[in-house]
């Protein structure tokens, strides 16, 4: 079972600004950055195993935006952990 990670939570302009090395730390290091906006988390951008696990998970509420190719869940993150690690919460 996996242990609960770890969040590095960047405000987005923070992040504009150091947009490629925000990118190579998710893709080379794995780590899972969240993006704010006044303080209220609003993205996050995640190392490519991420979304093929989350895309594997058998989940209700998912959307693709054809325009931009990203994805929408709805489904809240507590139910995601329980059914890709297991129960872990």
């Amino acid at each position: 079972m996996e242990s609960a990670v770890a969040l590095r939570k960047l405000n987005i302009a923070e992040a504009r600004e150091n947009f490629a090395e925000v990118v190579n730390d998710v893709a080379e290091r794995g780590e899972r950055t969240v993006l704010t906006r006044r303080g209220k988390d609003v993205v996050a951008i995640v190392p490519m195993a991420d979304l093929h696990a989350l895309r594997s998970v058998d989940l209700p509420d998912v959307y693709v935006c054809p325009s931009s190719k990203t994805y929408a869940f709805t489904v809240p993150m507590r139910a995601i952990g329980r059914k890709i690690y297991g129960g872990v919460e």
